[in-house]
Order: C-alpha cells, then sequence, then structure tokens
C-alpha cells in the first residue's frame, strides 16, 4: 500500500495495543503483591509493595505507550514523521495513568469498590491487588485510547 492511498489510521493497531498495554498493566500488581510480596515476606499494606507496583506502571505506561505510538504513527503515516509528538503522546497516556493510580491509592474507598464485590474470604493480597488492577487496566484502555489517536496524526 503506498501512502497516497492511505486514509488515515488503522483503528486496530491501536486497539491491539490497548489491550496489550492495558492486560500487561493489569498483571503488574498481582506480580508485586503475590509474588514480590510473597518473596520478601511483606504484609497486604506494605508500603514498599504498594510504591513498586505504582512505579511499575507507571514505567511500563510509558515505555509501552513509546513503543505503540511509534508503531502507529509508522503505520499510519509510512514512517515515524515526529519523535516528539510521539513522547508527548506517551506522556500524556502517562499522566492520565498516574493520576488514575494515585487516586486508587489515595482513596482507599475506589479500591474497596471492585474487592467488595469478591468473597470476603480471599487472601487480603488478591483482594489488594484486584483493586489497583482493576483502575490500572481501564487507565492504560483510556491513556492509550488518546495519545494513540494523537499519534496517528500525520503532521
Amino acid at each position: 500500500m503506498d501512502l497516497e492511498s492511505r486514509n488515515g489510521m488503522d483503528n486496530t493497531i491501536l486497539y491491539v495495543m490497548m489491550i496489550c498495554v492495558a492486560l500487561f498493566n493489569a498483571i503488574i500488581p498481582f506480580a508485586v503483591f503475590l509474588g514480590l510480596g510473597t518473596i520478601i515476606g511483606a504484609e497486604t499494606a506494605d508500603s514498599r509493595l504498594v510504591a513498586t507496583a505504582i512505579l511499575a506502571i507507571l514505567v511500563c505506561t510509558f515505555l509501552f505507550s513509546l513503543g505503540a505510538f511509534a508503531l502507529i504513527q509508522h503505520n499510519s503515516c509510512g514512517s515515524v514523521k515526529n519523535m516528539k509528538q510521539v513522547a508527548n503522546n506517551a506522556g500524556l497516556a502517562l499522566g492520565i495513568q498516574a493520576v488514575l493510580t494515585f487516586l486508587v491509592w489515595l482513596i482507599p474507598g475506589l479500591r474497596g469498590i471492585v474487592s467488595g464485590l469478591l468473597p470476603p474470604d480471599i487472601d487480603p493480597k488478591i483482594l489488594e491487588a484486584m483493586g489497583y488492577s482493576y483502575f490500572a487496566f481501564f487507565g492504560s484502555l483510556f491513556g492509550v485510547s488518546i495519545g494513540g489517536t494523537l499519534s496517528g496524526i500525520c503532521a
């Protein structure tokens, strides 16, 4: 397909990238709380685990968004025309994810909405991970959706 016949962005790549980044970010709290927490013997509310999960989610959001947005721009425009635009859009996705993640951390009731739907006899680490995971998933979907759409603009 030559550049003249391109009619804009192929949304399929955007959807695949949204789902991949969101699923990966949703797995991070489980890996931190159940994997790392078990290894170091930390309790559920240990601030080291929460900080590690938040930091890992934010770093992965930026790095995966940067790569995804470069791929989207390359597919839409024939090449990566503006890496600064791609990086700014990855920063936008990071900002969206950061705001949502910090809200979930600062307002325990938001995590409680999700963990309250699960049976109370489940391991507290799973409940805590589920609260962060839910919002990490949807924050990633929203951030990658906005940033990916903006990255598909060939300007």
